[in-house]
């Protein structure tokens, strides 16, 4: 089951990716892709910023639960959390958080404490740009 997760998971996030990519967006320059926004809202700037709102209360939550999840060693917290995440942000084309929620969703249990805490802190920068940037067009 895990094996079929982190394929999903991978095949995913590289659609994502292929479709930034396909829409000029860069992870470098946006933490999210505007056109796929837009195209996906249907320009609708009042349902962009109820979507903005509904991430910036709920994305501090899920994100709570990784760490809590983290701390406690319960990665079916961890990858339940990142997988409600990854589709919060999915709705935002933003192809870095969406990435690095599907990493920690994806995870083993095995895995290295050190390298679960490294994609949280990942997924935790994505996340601050992402709302950030949201912030600019939706305020």
């Amino acid at each position: 089951m895990n094996a079929l997760r982190e394929v999903t998971a991978m095949t995913t996030a590289k659609n994502i990716s292929a479709s930034n990519e396909a829409n000029g967006a860069e992870n470098n320059t946006s933490a999210f892709d505007r056109n796929t926004l837009m195209e996906r809202m249907d320009s609708n700037m009042d349902l962009i910023r109820e979507m903005v709102a509904l991430l910036r209360r709920d994305a501090p939550r899920m994100l709570a639960e990784i760490r809590d999840g983290i701390a406690g060693g319960n990665m079916d917290t961890v990858r339940r959390s990142a997988h409600a995440l990854k589709g919060a942000v999915a709705n935002f084309a933003a192809g870095d958080a969406y990435d690095c929620a599907c990493r920690l969703e994806a995870m083993e249990d095995e895995v290295e404490n050190d390298a679960i805490t490294d994609a949280c802190d990942a997924l935790e920068r994505a996340m601050t740009r992402l709302l950030k940037e949201l912030d600019g067009i939706a305020g």
